[in-house]
This record gives C-alpha cells, sequence and structure tokens, in this order.
C-alpha cells in the first residue's frame, strides 16, 4: 500500500529530489543522508522508517505518520508539517526553522538539541516531548498540549505558551518572561 501511494505522489508532484533515494525509501523502509527536498509525501505512512541526516527543506509531509522514526539530524527547514504525526519520534539535532506543524502530534517525541525557529506549533500535541537543549525562538505554541514536557535549558522569551496546556510541564534553567512564568504558575507548570 505505502508503495503504490508512494508511486502515485511521485507522478503527480514535480520534484527537487533524488529519485533513487525514493526508491529506496520504497524498497528498504529506510534512507539516510536522503534528499527529499520539495518532495510531496503527505499522507504516507512512514513509522519506523530509519531517515537519519535526510533533507526534507520545503516538503509537504501533512499528515504523514512518523510513529518511531529515527530522523536524527534531518533538515525539515520551510516544511509544511501540519497533522503529521511524530509520536515518540527521534527528531534530536534536527532543523525544525520556518516550519508549520499546526495540529501536529510530538508525542514523546526527542527533540533533544533541535532548532526550532520561526516556527508555528499552534494546537501541536507535545504531551512528554523533550525539548532538552532545544534552541527555540520566535515559535508559536499558543493552544499547544505540552503536558509533562520537558524544556531544559531554553530560551523561551519571544515564543508563545498562550491558551498552552502545562499541566506538569518542566521548565529547567529555561529563560522566561514575567508573564510566561506566572501563566505556568497558574497552569501548575514545574519552574525549576
Amino acid at each position: 500500500m505505502r508503495k503504490s501511494i508512494l508511486i502515485l505522489v511521485l507522478y503527480t508532484t514535480l520534484f527537487s529530489f533524488e529519485q533513487i533515494h525514493i526508491t529506496k525509501l520504497l524498497e528498504e523502509d529506510e534512507c539516510q543522508n536522503c534528499d527529499f527536498r520539495e518532495a510531496n509525501l503527505s499522507g504516507l505512512d512512514l513509522s519506523g522508517c530509519e531517515l537519519q541526516n535526510s533533507n526534507f527543506k520545503n516538503a509537504n509531509l501533512s499528515h504523514t505518520n512518523f510513529f518511531m522514526a529515527d530522523l536524527e539530524k534531518s533538515n525539515f527547514e520551510n516544511a509544511k508539517l501540519d497533522g503529521a504525526v511524530f509520536w515518540k519520534a527521534n527528531l534530536s539535532g534536527s532543523n525544525l526553522s520556518s516550519i508549520s506543524a499546526i495540529k501536529t502530534n510530538f508525542k514523546g517525541a526527542n527533540l533533544n538539541n533541535t532548532i526550532i525557529k520561526n516556527s508555528n506549533f499552534n494546537s501541536s500535541i507535545s504531551w512528554k516531548a523533550n525539548f532538552k537543549n532545544a534552541k527555540i525562538q520566535n515559535t508559536d505554541f499558543t493552544k499547544s498540549e505540552l503536558g509533562s514536557a520537558n524544556f531544559y535549558n531554553n530560551d523561551l522569551r519571544n515564543s508563545s505558551l498562550n491558551s498552552a496546556i502545562l499541566w506538569k510541564t518542566i521548565f529547567h534553567n529555561t529563560k522566561l518572561t514575567k508573564k510566561q512564568y506566572e501563566y505556568i504558575n497558574i497552569e501548575e507548570g514545574i519552574i525549576k
């Protein structure tokens, strides 16, 4: 099923990615160091795939399933991730700059050492996600579900946490504005 959907996507998209990388992904459910720039992979089931060090810049990954996929050190700059599933995925060291991740599922995802700037995480679900050492700038977490997530060594002062669920969310060594600090206390977050 995955192969037939992907073949259809290939023929209906103008692509700048490497065809050999798509073939490898189809045949082996893995493609490390691969080029998927500007590819339309929306709606595909890529759960459990090994995709470390891959380039998804400007790709359409809306509603794609990356459950437990290994995407370590991948580039998602300017990618569309709306409604995608990264549940328990490894995104450590990845670039998530200028992405649209509206209503995206990052439950239990490893976002350690990621770059997240100028991005839209509005209404995303990030329960128990690990944002340790993530470089976060100008990111919108409005209405996001961040319960029990771990923010460690971050600077959130120019990002929005408006109406976010922060119950048992840990903020350790994280720079916050006074307004954010007050909101975290109201939401029963944990500031260390």
